[in-house]
C-alpha cells in the first residue's frame, strides 16, 4: 500500500474537527465558536495558521464535493445544519483568522 500523498492529509483540520468541533463541542461552550476558541487557546497560534492552511488545501482539492468529502473524512464534525459545507469552511476560516490575529506575537 502506498503512503497517502501529503496533499490529502489534513492533520490540523483533523484535530480541530475531531477533538473540538465534534458532536461533543458543547463541552467548550454553547456555540461552535466556543469550540474554535478552545482549539486556538489549547493549540496555539501556529496550529491555527496550519489549520487555516489545511482548510484552503481541502477546499482546493475537494471543491467539487466539499460536503461529501467533509462528511466522509470527518463524519462526527459539528456544523450549523443550515450551512453548506463551503459556508461552514469559510466561517471556520474566518473564526480562526480572528484567533490567529489575536495570538500572533
Amino acid at each position: 500500500m502506498s503512503p497517502i500523498p501529503i496533499l490529502e492529509c489534513y492533520p490540523y483540520l483533523d484535530q480541530l474537527l475531531g477533538a473540538y468541533l465534534n458532536s461533543d463541542y458543547t463541552i467548550h461552550g454553547p456555540d461552535l465558536a466556543d469550540a474554535v476558541a478552545a482549539y486556538a487557546a489549547d493549540e496555539g497560534w501556529l496550529d491555527v495558521v496550519a489549520a487555516r492552511a489545511d482548510i484552503r488545501r481541502f477546499v482546493a482539492f475537494y471543491g467539487n464535493d466539499l460536503a461529501g468529502e467533509l462528511n466522509r473524512r470527518f463524519a462526527d464534525h459539528a456544523q450549523d445544519p443550515d450551512q453548506s459545507a463551503a459556508d461552514f469552511l469559510r466561517w471556520l476560516d474566518t473564526e480562526l483568522a480572528g484567533h490567529q490575529a489575536a495570538g500572533a506575537p
